[in-house]
């Protein structure tokens, strides 16, 4: 029994790690941080080299010293093909050195690049990423400029998924050149790029099916910058938009596909009726809706809410209430819910210190609210009159709700306990909903 018990305790005593084919700990390493894979090379000599074919290259300038050492080492070792290529740079480095490392990634083949730099220098991207095949995943956030070199050495011909913040466009047709050589690209990502100088700024592609673009803030975009779509098979749509105008055309040449979308199209530059035509563009497909309360408010000033279309896919609808939300709003809010009579879960957000003051019981109930709506959530209420009444509106009128979920910005005086006790004394049109309050 002694020598069985000493045979065994042997066999734990071995390094089975290093004894796994150099397939098996190749993947192992890729799943580390580059710096620590490095650091194994100081284990033994079967692990001296194992990390040059690691897959997965992350340089961040956050976590090695000496980092433009470490990172030009690393660089001109490795030598297998590279599956993703990280490089965070939170100081400053030579745009030299930066272009190199983005190159010798591209060179190996690379399917993912995600690059986040903080710069004092505008820098180009190399020219063999517009031609990088092999390429699937583009992340780019920093002091990029997007220069397309010539729309017949653009070929991403694998690129699905493009992301892009604070990048610097200097021409109107280089988005388009981009995007014509990416024939099977699915998602776009924009967020608070610079294009000072532009007069129209296009996504064009018959493959996109997921398009996010977040430019608030009038100091991202020119005030006269039109924002054109040609995108027939989009599935969901994301418009965080407060500093370009929509162009008209974009809602006339073609059948909507949209079921999910988020918006926040106020009307600084873009004139209600375009906003209206936004919202019936997607009204036939659209199952999923958020709706920003600057998106909604000048429908209701214009007195314009008459000609919005029937919402008849609508399921899901997410509204927002700022600062002394006017009549006029509720107004819209209501006719809205006229027009979505499939509607089954609805939710209305308080931003900061919202009122609800100037909301009235309407004469009418909506159908959706007698027949379909099981979720109501409303999110960020102090418990003042205005938005009590509307609960209980709400609560009243829904016939078939399951659950209403409430999340108050309880003030001193104003309890959750008192809530509740208000809420449970209302009449509910329906006997199985339940109420839960946070």
């Amino acid at each position: 029994m002694a020598g069985v018990a000493s045979e065994c305790a042997n066999n734990e005593d071995k390094d089975r790690i290093s004894a796994l084919p150099d397939g098996i700990l190749t993947h192992i390493l890729s799943l580390l941080p580059t710096k620590d894979a490095v650091m194994t090379s100081l284990l033994s000599r079967r692990w001296r080299s194992a990390w040059t074919c690691v897959t997965n290259v992350e340089l961040d300038d956050s976590k090695v010293s000496n980092f433009e050492m470490f990172a030009e080492r690393v660089m001109s070792v490795h030598h297998a093909r590279i599956n993703k290529f990280t490089l965070r740079c939170n100081d400053w480095h030579s745009s030299q050195l930066i272009y190199q490392w983005i190159s010798t990634a591209v060179m190996s083949n690379v399917a993912e690049l995600d690059i986040s730099l903080l710069t004092f220098e505008m820098i180009n991207l190399p020219d063999c990423v517009y031609t990088c095949e092999s390429l699937e995943v583009l992340k780019l956030s920093g002091w990029f400029a997007l220069e397309v070199p010539d729309s017949k050495v653009v070929s991403l011909k694998r690129l699905k998924f493009l992301s892009f913040s604070w990048l610097q466009i200097k021409d109107d047709s280089y988005m388009t050149l981009l995007l014509s050589g990416c024939p099977v690209i699915e998602e776009i990502h924009i967020y608070k790029s610079m294009w000072e100088g532009l007069s129209t700024f296009s996504v064009c592609s018959p493959s996109l099916k997921r398009l996010s673009v977040d430019i608030e803030g009038r100091q991202v975009a020119p005030k006269h910058c039109t924002f054109v779509l040609d995108v027939p098979n989009l599935k969901y749509l994301a418009l965080i938009n407060d500093g370009m105008a929509l162009s008209e055309n974009n809602f006339e040449e073609q059948a909507s596909s949209i079921v999910s979308a988020r918006l926040q199209v106020g009307n600084w530059v873009s004139p209600v009726p375009v906003i209206v035509k936004l919202l019936n563009h997607i009204s036939i497909t659209i199952n999923d809706l958020w709706i920003s309360y600057s998106t909604l408010e000048p429908i209701g000033r214009a007195n314009d809410y008459t000609q919005l279309a029937a919402f008849n896919n609508l399921e899901y609808l997410k509204l927002e209430v700022e600062s002394f939300a006017a009549s006029h709003y509720w107004s819209v809010v209501h006719h809205l819910l006229q027009l979505s009579r499939n509607l089954k879960l609805l939710v209305l957000t308080a931003k900061g210190f919202a009122s609800f003051a100037e909301w009235h019981q309407p004469d009418d109930v909506a159908e959706c609210l007698s027949s379909n709506l099981v979720t109501l959530k409303v999110q960020g209420i102090d418990g003042e009159d205005g938005v009590m009444e509307l609960i209980e509106y709400y609560l009243r009128n829904a016939m078939v709700l399951n659950q209403v979920y409430i999340s108050s910005r309880v003030l001193p005086e104003v309890g959750n306990d008192q809530i509740q006790e208000r809420l449970s004394a209302f009449a509910w049109g329906s006997s199985t909903c339940q109420l839960t309050i946070s």
